[in-house]
């Protein structure tokens, strides 16, 4: 029994170790692709509202705002995105665990839409205080967190909560359909029908490609949450659906889709590549303890 107690006590750490090491190496791949991706997000936040070019969002954004406008709000997602897809890939991970190892499509799936669900307590308030940053040009706010709290002060705690039902809407089909098109793509592209044997490339397009489905299949839902944070005087998604197709028409609901799919591509793909190479990590980590710790 005490031989026991010790290697399980052993193995405990080592996990402990593993799990530190996996949030870290994830926490760095997740600011960089935010940093990296961030200018793209706010072009396409002031296309869903003003309906401009890229070019002519970009060249008014410099000429108005420097280039540091393009970062507004960043802080948001920054502290933000770890705890978000934490949540997701640990979810995703155990509502998997109901289906008794049988990894369908349609499990993924539905694991998926869990997922989604599970983050958008910490994904709301993050999106809604961002949108708010990249779309002022008064200078009403002077940071995300001064955001936050003129946004508490004036409606209450569940004023950074509005457009609750149209994020869980988007998150859940969002999520679904990019895990199950990584799962369908990883599949795919391995013989064993598993992603530990494929090479960084290969993952890199798997996810990548499931990014891209995602925001084709959810992009309109994501137009008509933005429209409805941006203002505190809407209350009613059919008003906004409403104003969108007496402007713009159909074509209103994929405002900045360009700016997001370019983003959307490397963004995915790094976020699936350093999920995966963690995940296998911590595997041979642990394998070799115990291999050490059943030699001694």
């Amino acid at each position: 029994m005490k031989v026991c107690s010790f290697l399980e006590n052993r193995l405990f750490i080592l996990a402990a170790h593993s799990l530190g090491f996996f949030l870290s190496l994830n926490y760095i791949l997740c600011i960089a692709g935010v940093i990296t991706g961030y200018p793209f997000d706010t072009v396409k936040v002031r296309q869903q509202i003003e309906g401009q070019s890229i070019p002519r969002c970009c060249v008014s954004i410099v000429r108005n705002e420097g280039y540091m406008g393009f970062f507004k709000g960043m802080s948001s997602p920054l502290m933000s995105i770890t705890a978000i897809n934490a949540i997701a890939f640990g979810v995703y991970e155990n509502t998997l665990k109901f289906f008794n190892h049988e990894h369908s499509l349609l499990a993924s799936f539905f694991a998926g839409n869990v997922a989604g669900a599970a983050q958008c307590g910490i994904c709301i308030p993050s999106e809604l205080v961002k949108t708010r940053m990249q779309l002022q040009k008064n200078g009403m706010y002077t940071s995300s967190w001064d955001c936050a709290k003129k946004m508490i002060r004036r409606g209450g705690l569940l004023s950074v909560y509005k457009g609750t039902w149209i994020t869980i809407a988007r998150d859940c089909s969002g999520y679904g359909t990019w895990y199950v098109t990584y799962e369908f793509c990883t599949r795919k592209l391995s013989k064993d029908g598993t992603p530990s044997s494929l090479p960084s490339w290969q993952l890199l397009i798997a996810g990548g490609l499931a990014g891209v489905t995602s925001w084709l299949v959810n992009y309109p839902l994501d137009v008509i949450k933005t429209r409805f944070q941006a203002d505190d005087n809407i209350h009613s998604y059919r008003k906004v659906c409403h104003a969108i197709m007496k402007t713009c028409g159909i074509r209103g609901f994929f405002a900045g889709i360009s700016a997001t799919i370019i983003r959307a591509f490397p963004s995915n793909a790094f976020t699936f590549l350093g999920m995966e190479w963690s995940y296998r990590l911590a595997r041979m980590m642990i394998d070799w303890h115990k291999s050490q710790i059943s030699n001694e």
